[in-house]
């Protein structure tokens, strides 16, 4: 009996156990096991081993009490949030709503209208009436709905994507039209509602009704297509069409003041109160599944439950003011509040974020809030937007939480947390949250230990190694080892020496021994001389300095006397790639190195005192991309005791071992954050620190693996002068307003691709993308097809020109790539290039036209040519003819006509007159009396005593006074008239139809005229000659 008895009590306490291990958290399994096996014991060892386990058991339940303390206090930390205030989005500072439309882009009820953010670029929505905007909905199509002070409607795209807000309130009876805000929207299948003080407007079916009451100000929520508001008077109903419903079992909940829903489960609703105790309603009983509609009578009544919460009392005591309460994707929920901010808190109460002003956000007053599909939380404030990344385990400590300057160590000891940075050494303070304590505490311990290198726990004892020396830290203070150096690096230990730590200095090691609870100086290394950076020591107990620019030193103890040691220089000839920034890892019994080109293994040969055979090889059993050379690995931790961190020129990646024994690398949880200039470390709760200017914390198990989704948009399309050829948004037609274009898509519509004039051939293409984690990171590559022959290479740019671009069509095609070389899915944008005019096909006709035209004007110009050419040769040849004729007509001497121009031309012209004149003397009835008395003179000169000037002053002086003579002749006579030299000095004046009478004029002409004449012989002299006719 004694023995069943037992029996009994231990299985009613194992029970207990498995109870409390469900609802433990995860660092208690091991105790439990161990529980687990000491009171397998039990039964072999009876009452007294039953005893000693109720103490366990009360220890275990002390410990475990104490880790959920530990763990509310890790989760009080602050994520990294990035701030948009007034100055970048240009608009009002205050923010209502928030909205996230089904391609990813986001949408903020602001003061003075809609803001739309795509990622990169920030767009203002005006719209009618007061600007204020208080609410967004999305409905189930997409459309998207706004309520603002006195107005709402929805946004409609027009065919070149730009966006605008169409009000609905003229649809309604001026009678019917409020003031005051539509402070909520929400929409089933039986449409939407828009919530007012004093009136719940429902559009369905394309009408507009209105339905009257005293609505308070409170959220409303849908439930499986219901939905539930509350009524100031009627208390909480639910909205059947247009059937008011009030919910008498609930009247008990309302309090006079606001009242915040959520969804909870699949038939329940969270309810808080600005007092701050929740209440969690389940409408499980009145479901009725054929109908799929709930029924609600005074004989079923909801369950209702309390939900008690750790911010209960800062909502009732400090007067916090909830403004909105919604669900998250991960059984969490988020309540904005007016004067702490964004409070999450889980299904259990506990409190498990603040996200405030000392957070990072810029304000704590929060009206909207939204989970984005992303995972991450979107804050609506009344000083700018805060988007705060929930999906990643990432939070952060700096300033705010007492760290100055930049912290470069840290380390665990007797369950105090210590930070070493260049100023100070913090100590992380405990942490309850209040208002007016709302950050985790970092505390500056005494002693002015800074510039602290690395902690290391010897023998009992936190030792840090500082610019200062080697110190000892205890609690709040930290104390100098006597007769320590300044300027230490680094620790170590060696198995070979227990109790002893070598503290590695700029220039050299020393060696100090734990001696009564005081570490003594015991000497330094013999032999070593250089800046020790980092020391490890491998399973035979040999120590490996890392020095700064001499590669490792391989020190070997040769006696019981600590610094009587050996040394080996070990560098390029043993397989190190590099001699500089290069660290050893003991990671499982194994050295590893560090180097610029990827990890290494160490082979460690037996010491001797020849020539070390130690040699350093690549390790690819983590992948072979740590191994070829391609990254460069700056350190190796163990994270737990299946998985490594690795910390490279890539980022830092947790590596893990799948199920076929294979590694696997993954930086999802470290992405986006900077490069810590030092080692990794990894405290008791499995988190990772890493240090720098911010200190941040990393939970890799705390990863949420969510299905990468993000999108590509081309935001828009521009030409010269910035005029818009596309603004962001393709649309269709929705459920509520026939063809107008509310329903945002991604895909543009294939009858909506322009056609661009070919002097708009020069465009600016904008886009971007909705991953929004780590702002300004996103990277991008574009492809204009039909133009480009391939990808870009990605960078961050979100704009792209193209000048020139010839007719024809195109597809502009873009995506987006995070910081974990993730695709998004990429946009498209579809146009054409029309021709020039001179390039359309009427031109070509016209240039077919003409051109035929051309040829027969040109045949015909060609052959015109040919005709003139072939007259002009004719022309040419008789004028040659003739030329040549005349040369044989006229006199060399003089240019007169000579003897032989007298029988081929004048003989004609003798003949022709004497013919004319017998036409006239046999005329029997002559008209003109003159005409018969024209007669032909004819006159024959020469020079007088002509021989005497050739005899006198020779036959040039002669030729000279023939040439004159000739122009005298030339001179007295009408163009008409023919002079002719015979030869000699002989001449021929024939006057052609002149009077009778003017005959004997002209031979006294040319007597007197040649009388008259000095004729000049060439050389100066001047003669007088006379003629005879």
């Amino acid at each position: 009996m004694h023995c069943m008895s037992v029996l009994s009590s231990i299985f009613r306490f194992h029970t207990v156990l498995n109870s409390f291990k469900r609802n433990a958290v995860p660092r208690a399994a091991e105790v439990v096991m161990q529980i687990r096996c000491f009171l397998k014991r039990s039964f072999q060892i009876g009452l007294k081993a039953f005893r000693i386990f109720l103490g366990t058991f009360a220890l275990f339940v002390f410990s475990a009490q104490f880790s959920g303390a530990l763990a509310q206090l890790n989760e009080m930390r602050a994520p990294l949030i990035q701030n948009y205030d007034a100055k970048i989005y240009k608009a009002h500072s205050q923010n209502w709503a928030a909205l996230q439309d089904q391609r990813g882009v986001m949408y903020f009820g602001n003061s003075q209208g809609i803001l739309e953010f795509d990622g990169q670029h920030w767009r203002s929505l005006a719209t009618t009436g007061n600007p204020m905007v208080r609410s967004l909905h999305m409905a189930s199509d997409g459309t998207i709905f706004y309520g603002a002070i006195g107005d709402f409607g929805y946004l409609e795209a027009s065919l070149q994507g730009k966006l605008t807000a169409k009000s609905i309130k003229e649809m309604l009876p001026q009678e019917e039209r409020v003031s005051n805000d539509v402070w909520q929207i929400a929409s089933t299948s039986q449409g939407v509602y828009f919530l007012t003080r004093s009136r719940i407007f429902h559009l369905n079916a394309g009408k507009l009704s209105s339905l009257a009451g005293k609505f308070a100000p409170s959220q409303a929520v849908v439930l499986n297509d219901h939905l539930f508001y509350v009524d100031s008077e009627r208390g909480i109903c639910v909205l059947d069409g247009d059937q008011i419903v009030p919910i008498a079992q609930l009247s008990s909940l309302l309090s006079g003041r606001r009242i915040v829903m959520t969804v909870a489960g699949e038939h329940q609703i969270l309810i808080g109160r600005t007092i701050g105790d929740f209440k969690l309603v389940d409408f499980a009983r009145q479901w009725d599944a054929k109908q799929k509609r709930y029924l609600f009578d005074a004989a079923t009544a909801p369950n209702i439950s309390s939900f008690p919460t750790e911010i209960d009392h800062i909502l009732d005591e400090d007067h916090a003011y909830m403004y909105k309460l919604i669900s998250l994707s991960d059984d969490q929920f988020a309540i904005s509040s007016v004067r702490a901010g964004v409070m999450i808190f889980n299904r259990q109460g506990q409190l498990r974020r603040v996200i405030n002003k000392n957070s990072g956000l810029q304000d704590n007053t929060v009206a909207g809030i939204t989970q984005d599909r992303d995972g991450n939380l979107w804050a609506a404030t009344n000083s700018g937007i805060s988007h705060v990344e929930l999906a990643v385990p990432q939070s952060q400590f700096g300033a705010r939480n007492g760290l100055e300057g930049i912290s470069i160590s840290a380390a665990n000891y007797q369950g105090r947390m210590y930070v070493g940075g260049f100023q100070n050494t913090y100590v992380k303070m405990p942490f309850k949250f209040e208002l007016n304590h709302d950050v985790p505490r970092f505390q500056a311990i005494e002693g002015g230990l800074s510039e602290v290198w690395q902690f290391l726990e010897v023998s009992g004892d936190l030792l840090a190694a500082s610019g200062r020396g080697l110190y000892r830290v205890s609690e709040m203070k930290a104390d100098k080892v006597p007769n320590s150096s300044g300027n230490a690096y680094c620790l170590g230990v060696s198995p070979s020496w227990p109790d002893h730590v070598f503290v590695g200095l700029m220039g050299g090691v020393e060696v100090f021994k734990k001696h009564g609870g005081a570490w003594v100086l015991q000497g330094r290394l013999q032999g070593v001389k250089e800046n020790i950076r980092r020391i490890s020591t491998d399973a035979r107990g040999d120590l490996w300095l890392n020095t700064e620019v001499g590669g490792l030193l391989r020190v070997h103890f040769n006696s019981e006397k600590v610094t009587d040691i050996s040394t080996s220089r070990i560098g390029i000839e043993h397989g190190m790639p590099e001699l500089i920034a290069s660290r050893t890892s003991v990671l499982d019994g194994q050295l590893y190195l560090s180097t610029p080109k990827g990890l290494y293994i160490a082979q460690i040969a037996e010491w001797s005192g020849d020539k070390d055979k130690t040699r350093f090889v690549p390790e690819t059993r983590f992948g072979k991309q740590f191994a070829d050379g391609s990254i460069e690995v700056n350190e190796i931790v163990r994270y737990d005791s299946k998985s490594f961190l690795m910390k490279s020129s890539k980022g830092i990646f947790l590596i893990t071992k799948d199920g076929q024994g294979n590694f696997l690398a993954d930086s999802q949880a470290f992405s986006g954050l900077p490069m810590p200039d030092d080692t990794l470390f990894v405290d008791s709760q499995a988190a990772v620190w890493l240090t720098g200017e911010v200190l941040y914390r990393v939970d890799p198990r705390a990863l949420q693996k969510r299905s990468v989704r993000f999108d590509t948009y081309i935001s828009g399309v521009h030409g010269k002068a910035k005029q818009q050829v596309f603004d962001g948004v393709f649309a269709k037609a929705g459920h509520f307003f026939g063809k107008a274009l509310t329903v945002s898509q991604l895909a543009q519509n294939s009858d909506n691709r322009p056609s661009l004039k070919y002097e708009e051939n020069e465009l600016v293409f904008d886009f971007a993308s909705s991953h929004y984690a780590k702002a300004g990171s996103t990277r991008f590559q574009y492809f204009l097809q039909g133009f480009d022959k391939d990808w870009s290479a990605a960078d961050l740019l979100y704009s792209k020109e193209y000048t020139n671009l010839p007719e024809g069509d195109y597809q502009f095609r873009v995506r987006a790539e995070n910081l974990n070389g993730e695709l998004a899915r990429e946009a498209v944008y579809g146009f054409r290039i029309l021709a020039p005019w001179y390039r359309t096909w009427w031109a070509y006709c016209l240039w077919t036209i003409l051109s035929l035209g051309a040829i027969v004007a040109s045949f015909r110009f060609y052959t015109l040519h040919l005709r003139r050419e072939k007259q002009h040769l004719e022309e040419l040849v008789e004028q040659r003819t003739r030329e040549l004729r005349d040369a044989t007509l006229t006199d060399p001497l003089t240019g007169l006509r000579n003897r032989r121009f007298i029988s081929e031309v004048l003989h004609n012209d003798v003949a022709a007159f004497v013919g004319y004149k017998n036409y006239v003397l046999s005329a029997e009835n002559a008209r003109d009396g003159m005409t018969g008395k024209e007669v032909f003179g004819l006159f024959l000169m020469d020079m007088d005593h002509f021989k005497q000037v050739n005899d006198t002053y020779g036959h040039d002086a002669g030729d000279h006074v023939l040439r004159q003579f000739a122009e005298i002749l030339t001179q007295l006579v009408r163009q008409d008239d023919v002079v002719v030299r015979l030869g000699g000095e002989e001449f021929l004046v024939v006057l052609k139809k002149t009077k009778p009478n003017y005959v004997h004029v002209f031979a006294s002409k040319v007597l007197e005229a040649v009388a008259a004449k000095k004729f000049d012989l060439g050389d100066g002299q001047l003669i007088h000659k006379t003629c005879s006719i």
